[in-house]
């Protein structure tokens, strides 16, 4: 049986401790696939998608939860709820900078409640073209 030494067990805590850091470091600059407003239905659920849109309307909670409209780009008819929860609004400073009719992407997972989808969302930047 082969004993470690403790070269050994160093070396490979480095080689593992490289990898974890080369993956964090990838999976952050990671971002969805960028789908439509209009295009979202029950089998995005659970999925993580970035989209992109006008901000029609917004409101923070008193508990500091963060709830905005977006129409879609392309048809502002089409329109999804996006929600930041009180620590990723915070983290973001969303009420600091998010105006109406900004043009904003966002990134999140999709879900639905009270039978509106929505985006819980967990990132946010400006649209650029």
């Amino acid at each position: 049986m082969y004993k470690l030494e403790d070269k050994d067990v160093i070396f490979l805590s480095l080689l593992v401790f490289s990898f974890g850091i080369i993956f964090v470091f990838i999976s952050s600059s990671f971002k969805p696939d960028l789908v439509e407003i209009q295009d979202i239905d029950y089998d995005f659920i659970g999925d993580f998608v970035s989209v992109c849109g006008f901000v029609d309307s917004y409101s923070l909670t008193k508990d500091g939860h963060f709830f905005a409209v977006f129409s879609d780009i392309n048809n502002i008819s089409n329109k999804i709820l996006v929600v930041f929860f009180k620590d990723i609004a915070k983290s973001k400073e969303v009420s600091l900078f998010l105006d109406t009719s900004d043009i904003v992407c966002i990134s999140g997972s999709v879900d639905i409640y009270n039978s509106v989808f929505e985006i819980i969302s967990d990132d946010i930047w400006f649209f650029e073209n």
